[in-house]
């Protein structure tokens, strides 16, 4: 009876060779030093690695709103349901304001709670893995469209000066607030973003307080409108007429992502409370860890020239420029 040949058990393809080398030279499974660890390339590896066994978290902006608030037909508050409409700030001298920018306040990523639940954190640090806004601006319909051009963008990007509070500062760091936290995010914008600026000046390179990813202008399609703006003249005296527009541009729709993928450490401050505030004094929900030490993420409208607009006069909402906006934080802390 003749031998038999002897066969291969091997199933699949064998792994090593070049095959194996080209993905070891890509950063696959390769070996690093602790400083190495935390690169853009390992910490995109280690992150597919563990994401079957990690539990993803996410907090929404009107999900918070609604476990925050009473009442979520109120827009105004701390924890404001992001969803209802918004007057942007155009003209100084009627709104109180002074800047040529309104921040966007990036609350599911500046504010965090502790719990077990989907959209809290177990410790004081989490894995950010991105965060993404969503914005739509409403323009003024009817007799009261705007009729002057102006340019308007959304700006969007990370504040890299940190806000660094510690026991030794003038503010401590068990103090600190959102309302605090925002303040020094528009004052770092300020340098930037002031309509006080001369658009023509050389800015220093030696300090940089910001890092803008996204500088979008906001500009409506007014060729997909069906019914665009339009024109008409109406006779207010005899022998004197007036211009009048009509109608209405479209809505705009800009989104903005950030690609986070880095570790976040947060600090117990100071909670904020109105009479909307639905969580009561030492409930979980209400405890404000804030990012002191690290970037801060912002989104701000900025209007070069506001002042050529038609000052808004009216509380009518059908008269105001508005948006609505929602934010998504997509995060591990496992």
């Amino acid at each position: 009876m003749p031998g038999l040949t002897r066969q291969s058990t091997a199933v699949g393809k064998k792994r090593g060779g070049a095959r194996m080398r080209a993905a070891t030279k890509k950063g696959y499974k390769r070996k690093v030093t602790a400083r190495g660890a935390y690169k853009r390339p390992q910490k995109r590896q280690a992150y597919r690695s563990r994401k079957p066994f990690v539990e993803g978290k996410r907090r929404i902006a009107s999900d918070i709103s609604r476990i925050m608030t009473s009442n979520q037909t109120v827009a105004t508050g701390f924890y404001k349901q992001p969803l209802l409409d918004t007057q942007i700030v155009i003209n100084p001298t009627i709104t109180g304001g002074g800047n040529a920018f309104q921040n966007i306040p990036i609350t599911v990523f500046n504010r965090m709670n502790q719990g077990f639940n989907d959209f809290e954190m177990i410790g004081t640090s989490i894995f950010s893995r991105f965060l993404k806004i969503k914005v739509r601006v409403d323009f003024p319909i009817g007799s009261d469209v705007l009729v002057k051009p102006f340019k308007m963008y959304l700006v969007s990007g990370w504040v890299t000066n940190p806000l660094n509070k510690n026991a030794h500062t003038l503010i401590h760091e068990a103090d600190v607030t959102q309302t605090i936290l925002n303040q020094h995010v528009e004052t770092n914008l300020l340098e930037y973003f002031d309509d006080k600026n001369d658009t023509l000046e050389f800015h220093k390179k030696t300090r940089q307080n910001i890092k803008v990813e996204s500088y979008r202008r906001i500009l409506p399609k007014t060729a997909e409108s069906v019914f665009g703006q339009r024109t008409h003249v109406e006779q207010v005296a005899p022998g004197s007429s007036s211009k009048t527009a009509a109608g209405a541009p479209p809505y705009v729709q800009l989104n903005h992502s950030w690609k986070v993928m880095r570790k976040v450490h947060y600090t117990l401050g100071l909670s904020e409370s109105d009479g909307n505030t639905l969580p009561q004094a030492g409930d979980t929900e209400l405890q404000n860890y804030y990012v002191n030490d690290g970037w801060i993420p912002f989104s701000c409208f900025y209007m070069p020239d506001w002042d050529q607009m038609v000052p808004v006069n009216s509380t009518v909402p059908t008269e105001q420029l508005t948006f609505r906006h929602n934010i998504y934080h997509n995060y591990s802390d496992s």
